[in-house]
């Protein structure tokens, strides 16, 4: 039944997840990581302040990840010329080929998605959105009386 294909596509994402880790390097890419590197790429030269605002998380967290990150050869940093307090990042090539799987990564797990849907009427596609987003809000719930 349908709660059962759910929990099955959950399960069936997070393998994705699990073999997708390294996208296409010799290390393993934590999540967080992943989507600092994307930022990096998408903003080269950001420095950690920056970098923390636009993600939303502290400067220490973004410090702690920047650490992880350089020690697998996926960034570098250099001093600001116009404040040496303040460094710079950016991606190594090994950086720039994470971030260009992860993108393949997304491209692939859309185009399936838009492939499945263009078979559907506005009809299904819009009850399909409605449920869920009635689905996520439901989730929210349970998560939270759970705390």
């Amino acid at each position: 039944g349908v709660p059962f294909t759910l929990l099955e596509l959950k399960t069936r994402y997070n393998e994705i997840e699990k073999t997708t880790q390294y996208f296409g390097t010799d290390v393993s890419i934590h999540k967080a990581e992943i989507h600092m590197v994307s930022a990096i790429a998408d903003n080269p030269g950001i420095h950690v302040r920056g970098l923390a605002e636009l993600l939303g998380i502290t400067s220490a967290s973004v410090s702690e990840i920047v650490r992880k990150l350089e020690r697998k050869g996926l960034l570098y940093k250099e001093t600001d010329r116009n404040n040496i307090s303040r460094l710079l990042l950016y991606l190594t090539k090994k950086g720039e080929h994470a971030h260009a799987e992860h993108l393949r990564y997304h491209k692939m797990l859309e185009k399936a998605v838009a492939e499945e849907l263009s078979m559907a009427t506005e009809q299904e596609k819009t009850f399909l959105l409605t449920f869920l987003t009635g689905l996520l809000k439901r989730f929210e719930e349970v998560e939270e009386q759970l705390k």
